[in-house]
């Protein structure tokens, strides 16, 4: 598996992003069985494809609460959340706080984006465990 098609791969699903991408579109327009692109994805990045994704989209939602402006109920409308109380959930599981208190509480350091360790094996995202990698 070459380089070039992981990059590929990352850039459809971050190009993807505003799209909702799902994981099916993704497997049929790579070329291989579910399988084998669960396995190539996870030997290569580390996570499932689902938790790159999700670090992904929460990485873009806590930065879109630090310098958007937007409302916590609009952002979670924009990262296809089916409701701001489920989008609240999930962050809080993520990052350890409220969307609210961290726009109020934390600083985005620009350049790191850590590994995601809370309750999944993923990737892309911080706990409160490594919070310093993301805030201050």
């Amino acid at each position: 598996m070459s380089d070039e098609f992981i990059t590929q791969l990352l850039r459809l699903i971050d190009e993807g992003q505003d799209e909702n991408i799902s994981i099916p579109s993704i497997i049929s327009r790579s070329g291989y069985s579910s399988a084998q692109l669960h396995r190539i994805f996870r030997s290569r990045m580390g996570c499932s494809i689902k938790n790159y994704i999700m670090g992904i989209k929460m990485y873009r939602c806590s930065l879109a609460l630090k310098f958007s402006g937007l409302s916590v109920k609009k952002i979670s409308e924009l990262c296809f959340y089916s409701s701001q109380q489920a989008f609240t959930r999930y962050f809080k599981e993520c990052f350890g706080t409220t969307p609210v208190e961290f726009r109020s509480n934390s600083e985005v350091i620009f350049g790191k984006i850590p590994a995601w360790g809370h309750k999944v094996n993923g990737c892309l995202l911080y706990t409160s465990d490594a919070a310093d990698d993301l805030t201050r």
